[in-house]
């Protein structure tokens, strides 16, 4: 990747980059830097995010002074970078003390590269570049909690990487990157405060131990200040502050949001570089769709009247053959359904083949050959349909209350997260617990849920624009099986349908799919030698030039009308 970098100085009104900063960034950039200024900082990245069209967008805090050399550095880390990475940061070091370091945004992680999972360790924004189209993809910069800035762990920045880390993006600490941040005097104590109070309001610690701690750190500030340890004094009464600060933010409810990150581009589509695959799984409505699988038909139809009307809609297997050879998008979108549920046959081919477009199902063939409902619905029906409930739900070692709607949808949310990593056998054993404990009470599986026969499958691959892949036998989580189990997931499914359709699938569909979660180095290695052309992962970005060919990203299609379907593709292919 050689990247065009865009570098913005993000600041509030009235607390504009201080001199040195700019003078820093202008000779690094020149006339490229963007000072960009809002209500608040957090508000002047998103402005400056959806005002960009550069591959990488690089955000320096307007305190923060770049070294010479910094933005070739920048560009050198990005160049290097596997697609894998949606974020590359460094040192942001400052003369002050270790205790008060989260709170100024400083960060040092030592003298060697590293990727990191930001799920489990992010990054300061105040030296933090990302890759543009993935940020826009998560959603861009939200609302901190309680709509303030600040540079500690609870700032905007934060959250964007905890969601790149939920779709599979790794991030990455440079040294070679370092900045120093500059430091005013004084504020210790109202930066604590306004830490414990942000803490509070995210429920990110209990108010009743924030409160014992509170009271133990203000004895020992006095002690300590008694005792002529003004440095000891300091940060005990700082650590009271925070605490306490703790307890009154736990006792507010939560600021009214401006608003998730809604990005709005200005360029259009003509001068894509970048293609775009679909995500869909169901037509439906009116049921219930804890996992947001439904698109409305109403929604599906004018959907596909915008993709027909205004762009290049082609079979997957020409993007898959686009980067295979290493090639640039030209704008073009195909559209994907996984699993096989009826409602595919009934709604959503005869209205792609109404708008005469292409498609590509992918089936999990297990369910499809035996019947059986996939495990979330399924789940779904036993814990929060209709009828009485047992008030308790023990299964694999864990219990739940379940005498409430709410507490029921709580369990079923819980346990469907831990039986996703699961094996088939395993699963199958949870669903068995499952209907002992749901007895009559739950009913018989809707039919409105089936997967597809075999039969419906054979009619599907002789509708013409219509191809079949395959998404293993029992539609497992591949990133936590054993290899011989994925060998066989992967080799079973692709030989069902070729027996079905009698013609081999060229196109494999990962379960779940999110990247390093869902999506192994054993995973692809088998459907490569299962002798797949191509394969597709999800994630929330468009494919680009140099991407994988056995992990295409696919979006995930909103189920919106016309006009917001319109606008929110122009997002993602700008």
């Amino acid at each position: 990747m050689t990247p065009g970098i865009d570098v913005v100085v993000a600041s509030a009104h009235g607390r504009g980059p201080i001199a040195v900063c700019l003078r820093a960034l202008e000779r690094e950039a020149g006339d490229g830097l963007r000072d960009i200024r809002a209500e608040t900082a957090w508000e002047a990245r998103q402005q400056a995010l959806a005002t960009s069209t550069a591959d990488v967008i690089a955000f320096v805090d307007s305190n923060v002074v770049v070294p010479v050399g910094w933005l070739d550095a920048l560009r050198a880390t990005w160049e290097s970078s596997p697609h894998s990475v949606a974020a590359v940061g460094g040192p942001i070091r400052a003369d002050a003390a270790d205790w008060d370091a989260g709170r100024l945004g400083l960060i040092d992680l030592g003298d060697e590269v590293l990727e990191l999972d930001p799920a489990k360790r992010t990054l300061f924004g105040g030296n933090l570049s990302f890759w543009r189209r993935s940020l826009i993809g998560v959603g861009g910069f939200r609302a901190p909690v309680d709509g303030r800035d600040a540079t500690d762990w609870l700032s905007e920045e934060h959250e964007a990487q905890r969601q790149l880390g939920h779709w599979g993006w790794l991030v990455r600490y440079d040294p070679a990157l370092a900045v120093e941040r500059a430091l005013w005097s004084g504020g210790a104590f109202g930066r604590s405060w306004r830490y414990g109070v942000r803490s509070g309001i995210a429920g990110s610690r209990p108010s009743g131990t924030a409160l014992r701690q509170g009271i133990r750190s203000g004895a020992g500030a006095v002690a300590a200040l008694t005792r002529g340890r003004r440095a000891d004094a300091v940060e005990r009464a700082a650590r009271a502050a925070e605490n306490l600060g703790v307890v009154a933010g736990s006792r507010r409810a939560p600021a009214a949001a401006r608003g998730p990150g809604v990005v709005r581009t200005t360029s259009t589509t003509a001068a894509a570089k970048v293609d775009l695959v679909l995500l869909y799984h169901r037509f439906a409505t009116g049921h219930p769709d804890p996992l947001g699988l439904c698109v409305s038909p109403a929604n599906f139809q004018s959907q596909l009247a915008v993709l027909g009307e205004q762009f290049d809609v082609v079979r997957l297997d020409e993007i898959a053959a686009t980067v295979s050879a290493g090639e640039a998008g030209s704008g073009r979108i195909a559209i994907t359904i996984d699993d096989g549920y009826i409602d595919n046959l009934t709604t959503g081919i005869p209205l792609l083949t109404e708008a005469g477009l292409p498609a590509t199902l992918f089936a999990a063939t297990g369910p499809i050959e035996t019947g059986r409902q996939f495990f979330w619905d399924e789940m779904q029906r036993l814990i929060t349909g209709p009828g009485r409930r047992p008030a308790k739900l023990r299964i694999n070692g864990r219990s739940w209350e379940t005498v409430t709607p709410e507490q029921r949808e709580i369990a079923r949310r819980e346990l469907h997260r831990l039986t996703q990593p699961s094996s088939s056998s395993q699963i199958e054993q949870t669903l068995v617990e499952l209907r002992d404990w749901a007895g009559v009470a739950a009913g018989e599986p809707t039919a409105t849920t089936r997967p597809i026969t075999v039969k419906e499958l054979k009619r599907i691959a002789r509708t013409r624009g219509i191809e079949v892949g395959a998404h293993t036998r029992d539609h497992v989580n591949l990133g936590h099986q054993p290899t011989e189990e994925i060998r066989a997931q992967v080799e079973r499914s692709r030989d069902d349908v070729r027996a079905w359709t009698r013609k081999r699938p060229s196109g494999f569909s990962y379960p779940f799919g999110i990247p390093r979660h869902d999506v192994s180095d054993k995973a692809r290695r088998a459907v490569v030698e299962a002798g797949f052309e191509y394969a597709v992962v999800n994630q929330p970005v468009a494919v680009e030039t140099g991407g994988d060919p056995f992990a295409i990203p696919r979006v995930f299609a909103p189920d919106v009308g016309a006009d917001r379907f319109l606008r929110w593709l122009r997002d993602v292919l700008n």
